[in-house]
């Protein structure tokens, strides 16, 4: 049996593996707790704009991020080192069915100049047993901008995924392609 194949295919996916970690901002606890929290050696999650925090009655959803009646609120995920980070997903509330059109958009931090996705309007129905979720799966080795509003008011956002990737270290690499080259470089055997 032939197990060279197997052998080089995992060394090789081995040199291009990421380390990855996934967050969600459940948004629990005071605002001015929040440019900290959800920090970490990946990511340096910033809220730009003024956010109170509301724990109920924005559909089913517990402890919402809203922003000033005709605010939008803004969120930057700074890429730290040489982690990418990917925006995932968000969920939106409508406070008690007053809750009127909003939109979203999202950039990378290296152009503020051009959204990269931008949705309006977005009207969020009502409901207490339910949410829409708004899947992204963006990401950005310089960090990605959310920006939802500009009446975030009587709409609430919640449950904030992003997730980072590092690339494992260049020694993985280079063990990889050495080990790789011994084995391409032994010379067979004539029976």
């Amino acid at each position: 049996m032939n197990i060279k194949r197997p052998i080089i295919a995992s060394l090789c996916s081995l040199c291009f593996a990421q380390a990855a970690s996934a967050t969600v901002m459940t948004l629990d606890g005071h605002s001015s707790t929040w440019n900290t929290v959800y920090d970490s050696s990946e990511v340096d999650v910033e809220f730009q704009t003024t956010k109170y925090n509301w724990s109920s009655g924005y559909n089913d959803l517990i402890n919402v991020a809203y922003a000033p009646s005709g605010a939008s609120l803004i969120i930057d995920f700074i890429a730290l080192g040489s982690a990418t980070v990917t925006l995932d997903s968000f969920d939106l509330g409508n406070w008690l069915n007053y809750g009127a059109a909003t939109k979203y958009s999202i950039y990378d931090l290296s152009n503020l100049s051009t959204a990269l996705v931008s949705v309006s309007p977005i009207v969020v129905t009502y409901s207490t047993t339910s949410h829409p979720t708004y899947n992204i799966g963006l990401s950005s080795t310089t960090g990605i901008r959310l920006e939802v509003g500009p009446d975030l008011y009587n709409i609430g956002i919640d449950n904030i995924a992003f997730s980072t990737s590092v690339p494992e270290p260049t020694t993985v690499a280079l063990l990889g392609f050495g080990l790789a080259g011994l084995g391409f470089g032994r010379k067979r055997k004539v029976v």
